[in-house]
């Protein structure tokens, strides 16, 4: 099954078990958030906006939709747009502390993208950062942002 975006997937009323759904997009067709989501009807885990998702919670369902993936993760896959004077922050840091969580790369894909930050990206133990050819990380904020890096649990 295809659906548009994420929030379509996460308002489908009757998931289906042993179906993937393909997502053209995170919020539009072909803006690199898309990829193939099957439903885990037993599922609790924690939504973390990218690999694990709630359902709509209007819709009273218990589970999850889990993204099919290789073990890279897509900062836009996260909600990041690279749009430029955007804010990307919560969106990356949401992929940051998911790498950390499941030991893997994640990567700024080389479309061009002008990340903005607001604030201050941790980067946790067991976590490598890829940054793609003509990919820009800039910080728009007074407060100084920066990227982080720590060797231990941060709480």
């Amino acid at each position: 099954m295809t659906v548009e975006n994420i929030n379509e997937l996460k308002s489908i009323v009757a998931p289906l078990t042993k179906t993937i759904y393909h997502v053209l997009g995170y919020y539009t067709m072909g803006d690199g958030g898309g990829g193939d989501f099957y439903w885990h009807s037993n599922a609790t885990d924690v939504d973390n906006g990218g690999t694990i998702l709630s359902p709509d919670s209007s819709l009273g369902l218990n589970g999850r939709w889990k993204r099919s993936y290789d073990g890279v993760l897509n900062i836009r896959w996260f909600g990041a747009k690279g749009y430029g004077g955007i804010d990307d922050t919560i969106a990356i840091q949401k992929a940051l502390d998911t790498a950390s969580v499941l030991k893997c790369k994640v990567i700024l894909p080389n479309n061009n993208g002008v990340y903005t930050i607001t604030d201050t990206l941790l980067v946790k133990s067991n976590t490598t950062i890829e940054f793609q050819a003509f990919v820009k990380l800039i910080s728009s904020s007074t407060k100084g942002s920066a990227v982080s890096v720590f060797s231990g649990d941060v709480n």
